[in-house]
Protein backbone atom coordinates (compact mmCIF):
# COMPACT_ATOMS: atom_id res chain seq x y z
CA UNK A 1 0.00 0.00 0.00
CA UNK A 2 3.09 2.52 1.02
CA UNK A 3 4.45 1.72 -2.24
CA UNK A 4 1.18 2.35 -4.44
CA UNK A 5 0.80 5.44 -2.39
CA UNK A 6 3.99 6.95 -3.35
CA UNK A 7 4.09 6.05 -7.38
CA UNK A 8 0.71 7.35 -7.50
CA UNK A 9 2.14 10.78 -6.03
CA UNK A 10 4.87 10.57 -8.43
CA UNK A 11 2.74 9.55 -11.16
CA UNK A 12 -0.16 12.23 -10.53
CA UNK A 13 1.60 15.30 -12.21
CA UNK A 14 2.79 13.50 -14.94
CA UNK A 15 -0.74 11.65 -15.71
CA UNK A 16 -1.95 15.75 -15.38
CA UNK A 17 0.90 16.68 -18.08
CA UNK A 18 -0.33 14.09 -20.08
CA UNK A 19 -4.44 14.87 -19.76
CA UNK A 20 -3.48 18.56 -20.45
CA UNK A 21 -1.12 17.78 -23.83
CA UNK A 22 -4.00 15.00 -25.25
CA UNK A 23 -6.72 18.06 -24.65
CA UNK A 24 -4.83 20.58 -26.36
CA UNK A 25 -2.89 19.05 -29.61
CA UNK A 26 -2.36 22.01 -31.44
CA UNK A 27 0.89 22.80 -28.79
CA UNK A 28 2.13 19.33 -28.97
CA UNK A 29 2.76 20.29 -32.98
CA UNK A 30 3.70 23.43 -32.36
CA UNK A 31 6.56 22.46 -30.11
CA UNK A 32 7.22 19.62 -32.34
CA UNK A 33 7.48 22.05 -35.73
CA UNK A 34 9.54 24.15 -33.26
CA UNK A 35 11.77 21.63 -32.45
CA UNK A 36 12.39 20.47 -35.70
CA UNK A 37 12.81 23.85 -37.11
CA UNK A 38 15.67 23.95 -34.40
CA UNK A 39 17.21 20.49 -34.93
CA UNK A 40 17.48 21.04 -39.30
CA UNK A 41 19.34 24.65 -38.60
CA UNK A 42 21.70 22.38 -36.21
CA UNK A 43 22.18 19.47 -38.74
CA UNK A 44 22.47 21.51 -41.20
CA UNK A 45 25.56 23.45 -39.76
CA UNK A 46 27.19 20.49 -38.13
CA UNK A 47 26.82 18.92 -41.93
CA UNK A 48 28.66 22.12 -43.78
CA UNK A 49 31.29 21.39 -40.72
CA UNK A 50 31.65 18.00 -41.71
CA UNK A 51 31.87 18.69 -45.18
CA UNK A 52 34.46 21.36 -45.01
CA UNK A 53 36.39 19.10 -42.86
CA UNK A 54 36.49 16.01 -45.25
CA UNK A 55 37.22 18.86 -47.70
CA UNK A 56 33.73 18.03 -50.31
CA UNK A 57 32.09 21.06 -49.51
CA UNK A 58 32.81 21.76 -53.62
CA UNK A 59 30.44 24.59 -54.29
CA UNK A 60 31.02 26.60 -51.08
CA UNK A 61 34.74 25.96 -51.67
CA UNK A 62 34.50 27.98 -54.66
CA UNK A 63 32.65 30.70 -53.76
CA UNK A 64 34.70 30.97 -51.24
CA UNK A 65 38.32 30.96 -52.92
CA UNK A 66 37.11 32.33 -56.88
CA UNK A 67 34.59 35.10 -56.24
Amino acid sequence: KFLFAVLNDFLTPIRERRAYFEAHPEEVIAALTEGTEEARKTAAATLADVKEAKQIDYFERWEREYK
